[in-house]
């Protein structure tokens, strides 16, 4: 069986330090809090008094491509969840993510993984840093630990505080990676293998197959 092993492939040099403060494109909330309104209309109410006016109110002021705190990111993804539900939440992350592979904000990552010929789950795994960096900035980083014939892990590490303490926003980490198979039309699942909060770490494992 064919089998290709890369360990301890890092997508930033060992020395990678973050420059500023945790920060996320604004598409990133507001997508998902248009999303939650169009699928729950009755109980977006609840959503808005679950999150502090200064948090909605600075994601529906930025403009879609700039940077905001992660933390804004963060408490939306969590009222989001809490009056929701998992499943409707992860619903909502999947389209999200579907919404953000057409943009122009993740075109040249679609590219780079489609230009390959035999576009793989490998390809695209290898890609992940690359399309890290256009949604978020100074968020850590991704260390290719493992890509085999059908499966493969990656290491997400020094995530902020606020995203790794938080069990809503690790729950979507691993739904919005899954939805990257559809990029080279696939089958996969995505599940985060380990979470170490004081690490600020954690692995994430991809399986796949054809059909």
């Amino acid at each position: 069986m064919l089998h290709e092993t890369i360990t301890s492939h890092s997508s930033f040099p060992p020395a990678y330090l973050p420059t500023g403060p945790a920060q996320v494109r604004a598409r990133h909330p507001q997508t998902l809090l248009r999303l939650a309104r169009a699928a729950a209309p009755t109980a977006y109410a609840a959503i808005e008094e679950a999150l502090p006016l200064a948090t909605l109110g600075a994601v529906e002021a930025a403009i879609p491509s700039a940077w905001v705190p992660i933390e804004l990111d963060v408490e939306v993804m969590e009222a989001v969840a809490r009056r929701l539900g998992a499943i409707t939440a992860a619903s909502l992350v999947e389209a999200r993510q579907r919404e953000e592979m057409g943009s122009a904000l993740f075109h040249g990552f679609v590219q780079s993984v489609l230009r390959v010929s035999g576009a793989s789950p490998a390809v695209l795994m290898k890609q992940l840093p690359a399309g890290w960096k256009q949604l978020f900035r100074d968020c850590g980083w991704i260390e290719i630990i493992e890509v085999a014939s059908a499966e493969g892990r990656v290491m997400f590490r020094d995530l902020p505080r606020a995203c790794i303490a938080s069990d809503a926003w690790m729950a979507a980490l691993p739904v919005g990676l899954g939805m990257l198979y559809e990029i080279i039309g696939m089958k996969g699942s995505v599940e985060c293998r380990t979470r170490n909060v004081t690490e600020r770490s954690a692995m994430v494992r991809f399986r796949w197959h054809r059909g």
